[in-house]
């Protein structure tokens, strides 16, 4: 019974798509086929069609994609494949669209794409961000090419022009579109080299599509019930239009939105609550995530070099290499020189700590580290 309602939600939740769907490829259709319709024979046969309603039939095909397991590439075809290109057809079908237009053509589509989604959601641009900022942060730097962009993009056309810019025309609107309509994530996992990317799940679950995505899913909703919360383990394996709709209403009741851990970020409006319980993100919203990925991407980077510098100060210390002592010293310093707004230092209250630990034998290592609670109880394990 619970498989069956959950089942008819799922399809009561999907029909709205299925019905845009259907309209679009009649609409498309019932134009194509008047256009046709106007054309002399010797127009109608330089395009190929031998009537009216095949040269309809191929515009649907052409302009809004065919979707079975026939029309997808080689890579698609298998198991492995088809679970990993799962939710990229739509895109390969834009790219391959656009590559047979003529070059003018090619320029109002991808004119309309930047109207929508602005220059931020133009094919492959956030994979070419995360290869420029791999590149750049395996080369010693911290760079961070979303927000160079953004910042210049301001400096240059004022906030308002820079939004419209990189965002699209309705982000004026209060709505923030440019992720859902973008292009701009084509190659899966283009990031997993990154130095700042800490948490590499994100780029694991792009290459293993929505399998992924589902197991993640899981693991949050099992990771809240072991911590009382059954509530966001109920909203973690719910559709994405459920907790849309759920965090909507939140956002409407409490005039505030929240992060994935149920924590206030920013004050919204009612509008902006309802627009959220729809499916559309809002820009005060959107804008406060993207400045937060971009301070939390140096914030991980500077993590990671402080770290590395850490580490291999202990190291060295440990094994009495001089040379490589002199070597993470010199290390942290050219980092400092070539980012001077994003200098680390060598932490040694860290590094004394690891010495110390490294000579100390397992057991004792683990009693330092253990509540003082607890260390009668784990100094009688390990008697024993």
């Amino acid at each position: 019974m619970l498989f069956r309602s959950a089942n008819f939600l799922l399809q009561a939740w999907g029909k709205p798509f299925a019905l845009a769907e259907s309209f679009n490829r009649r609409t498309t259709f019932l134009a194509a086929y008047q256009i046709a319709s106007k054309m002399t024979p010797a127009q109608l046969k330089e395009t190929g069609a031998k009537s009216a309603f095949e040269f309809a039939e191929t515009m649907v095909k052409e302009t809004q994609g065919i979707y079975n397991a026939g029309n997808r590439p080689n890579i698609g075809r298998g198991a492995v494949g088809a679970t990993m290109m799962t939710f990229k057809q739509y895109s390969i079908m834009y790219m391959e669209l656009l590559s047979r237009l003529p070059l003018k053509q090619q320029a109002m589509m991808l004119g309309m794409l930047i109207l929508a989604a602005g220059a931020g959601g133009l094919p492959f641009e956030e994979d070419a961000e995360d290869i420029i900022d791999t590149i750049g942060q395996w080369m010693g730097y911290a760079t961070n090419t979303r927000k160079t962009i953004r910042n210049a993009a301001e400096s240059a056309l004022g906030k308002t022009a820079a939004d419209i810019a990189l965002n699209g025309v309705m982000d004026q609107m209060g709505l923030s579109l440019s992720a859902r309509m973008g292009m701009h994530n084509l190659i899966p996992g283009s990031g997993i080299l990154k130095q700042s990317s800490i948490d590499k799940s994100r780029d694991v679950q792009e290459f293993f599509g929505p399998a992924a995505s589902v197991i993640a899913s899981f693991g949050k909703a099992l990771e809240n019930l072991a911590t009382g919360h059954p509530d966001r383990a109920a909203l973690a394996m719910a559709p994405v239009a459920v907790q849309n709709a759920v965090r909507g209403l939140n956002m409407m009741n409490t005039g505030y939105a929240e992060d994935m851990k149920g924590r206030r970020t920013i004050p919204v409006s009612g509008m902006e609550g309802f627009a959220k319980s729809i499916g559309f993100n809002p820009k005060s919203v959107a804008q406060f995530g993207d400045i937060k990925r971009d301070l939390s991407q140096d914030q991980r980077l500077m993590q990671v070099r402080r770290e590395s510098f850490t580490s291999a100060m202990a190291d060295a210390i440990i094994s009495g290499d001089m040379d490589a002592r002199n070597q993470a010293i010199s290390d942290m310093k050219e980092w400092n020189l070539n980012n001077p707004n994003h200098r680390v230092m060598i932490d040694m209250r860290s590094v004394a700590q690891r010495v110390r630990a490294a000579k100390m034998e397992g057991v004792a290592r683990f009693l330092k580290s253990t509540p003082k609670t607890m260390r009668a109880e784990a100094i009688e394990e390990f008697s024993k």
